[in-house]
């Protein structure tokens, strides 16, 4: 079944018909061009990668670093299809677009995963609801709490998903990363990218927390097929305090199970922020993995895939442990309120 995947694959920047209406009927927000203009804020060449054996498509973000092509199949995902698919139909997917489309170097990542292939390159701890629709707050004693908590010390605190200025939310966000010692991946232009589009499309949303004309936190929620992807989210100093990002996730599971999502993934968290993993499994009912594959074409990029993997071998071993621990009892995994 893998071998056909390595063939057949037509990359264009526009998007193939057949590729456009599978993305627009299933609702797949990763795979559309609209989503490929708001990569193209971050730097990229967005290409469209459809297979019509298959009936499968994804928007591939094209960067160029150190002199050669960089590919990411879906960004941040790639979507369910593709996280269906065994290690090595990943890899063909990913030589025969790589070979079409001359890249060096390609990512791919599979999210709500619970077992840990070696061949994976990267992976960080993931926490997301697994069925959407009979997930009920009443079930959940401490998010009940903690809400109320925030609507008592935010009490003029508003919601809103229009008018408002999304550069804002962009200082928000690259406050937050400093703060936690990361590197700023989107620009302001990204986020006025994503609240233009979210205006437009019922597939994406973008809520701040407004306390009179000021922002306080955003969040923003895309839906891929049926699934919920809580994409970016960020408060202020205050607003860590008085539980406004409680308030805003709560917002998002609302829009998600109105969309009839299936499941929220609160996406992947870096191993060295528990913090920020522990709110996400506050309001998860399954925890997994979120696995990463690196493939290196020619001398180069064959060499970046190995550089990266040597990067991330220390997530390597604490998702080792993870992994086995699921093995032993799946249970685990199950988040308790």
């Amino acid at each position: 079944m893998a071998d056909d995947l390595r063939m057949g694959w037509q990359i264009s920047a526009q998007a193939h018909p057949d590729h456009a209406k599978w993305a627009q009927y299933g609702g797949r927000l990763f795979a559309t061009t609209a989503w490929a203009k708001v990569l193209a804020t971050l730097g990229a060449e967005p290409l469209h990668a459809w297979h019509p054996g298959r009936g499968v498509g994804v928007v591939v973000p094209v960067f160029r670093r150190f002199g050669f092509r960089i590919g990411f199949l879906g960004l941040p995902w790639a979507g369910e299809e593709f996280d269906a698919m065994p290690a090595g139909a990943l890899a063909q997917c990913a030589a025969g677009i790589a070979a079409t489309a001359r890249l060096a170097f390609v990512r791919v990542t599979q999210g709500m995963q619970m077992q840990l292939d070696s061949r994976a390159a990267g992976v960080r701890p993931e926490a997301w609801i697994a069925d959407l629709p009979t997930w009920r707050l009443t079930d959940h004693k401490r998010l009940r709490k903690d809400l109320a908590f925030a609507r008592r010390a935010a009490p003029a605190m508003e919601l809103a998903d229009r008018g408002f200025d999304a550069e804002v939310c962009h200082a928000l966000y690259a406050a937050t990363v400093a703060r936690n010692s990361g590197t700023a991946r989107y620009g302001p232009g990204y986020f006025v990218a994503l609240a233009e589009l979210a205006i437009d499309d019922p597939l994406l949303a973008f809520f701040v927390a407004k306390e009179g004309s000021r922002i306080r936190g955003f969040a923003v929620v895309a839906l891929h097929g049926k699934v919920a992807n809580y994409l970016h989210g960020a408060v202020d100093a205050e607003g860590r305090r008085q539980g406004i990002s409680d308030l805003l996730l709560e917002r998002l599971v609302s829009f998600a199970r109105d969309a009839r999502m299936q499941r929220f993934t609160l996406m992947a968290s870096p191993w060295t922020q528990p913090g920020l993993l522990r709110f996400k499994e506050k309001w998860a009912d399954r925890k997994g993995l979120s696995v990463t594959y690196d493939y290196g074409y020619g001398l180069l990029g064959t060499c970046a895939a190995r550089a990266s993997r040597w990067r991330s071998r220390q997530d390597h071993i604490s998702a080792t442990h993870i992994s086995a621990t699921h093995a032993a009892n799946p249970e685990v995994f199950r988040t308790e309120d």
